[in-house]
């Protein structure tokens, strides 16, 4: 079965909040980037590039996601431009922008071991740094981004697949019909209604 958790905006500022400073630039990283988690740990200075698009010179991350093998061109701006050009400004710039004191890039199983520690300090369950491209993604679509420039910015070569990854993460319950149905005798004088 799918992972289908969607994490509110609470549960990501609880975790936030307690969380390391390797641990934020994660999640910055892939709730801005809505990239998978062993991308984004093989993320660095070698990612930044510049590329000519609609008429500007653009600052980019470059990102070739290794599950589909797609390039996906996140531009440089807002959160994460402040945490590349932080990076870029250390005296000595390590590799990756996730690292640790001596500069050495995390394994996955590594910072997700530091994320369920967080995560359980601040009282939560079933929250891991894998549903942070769901809530990326399920976010965008929440504030009207169209599903095209989401299945973009997720690699995904399918609008289809898209739109099931969000849709899966939808919690909110519906209203039911509250239509007035008409009493029984006006309905069966009229032919319509229920028998």
């Amino acid at each position: 079965m799918k992972r289908a958790r969607y994490i509110n905006d609470a549960e990501y500022h609880k975790v936030f909040e307690l969380a390391s400073e390797p641990l934020r630039i994660l999640m910055t990283l892939i709730y801005r980037t809505a990239q998978r988690l062993e991308d984004i740990l093989k993320a660095g200075p070698a990612n930044i590039d510049r590329i000519y698009d609609s008429g500007q010179d653009v600052r980019v991350l470059k990102f070739r996601q290794g599950k589909t093998g797609k390039e996906v061109n996140v531009q440089l701006v807002g959160d994460i431009a402040k945490l590349v050009d932080a990076h870029l400004s250390k005296k000595v710039v390590p590799q990756t922008f996730v690292h640790g004191r001596a500069g050495k890039p995390y394994t996955p199983q590594g910072i997700g071991a530091m994320f369920r520690r967080v995560v359980e300090k601040a009282g939560l369950k079933d929250f891991g740094p894998y549903d942070l491209k769901g809530k990326a993604a399920t976010d965008m679509y929440r504030q009207g981004d169209s599903l095209e420039r989401i299945q973009e910015l997720l690699g995904h070569t399918s609008v289809t697949t898209t739109e099931r990854y969000i849709k899966a993460r939808f919690s909110e319950s519906v209203r039911p019909n509250m239509t007035e149905l008409p009493p029984r005798e006006a309905a069966s004088a009229g032919g319509g209604g229920l028998p």
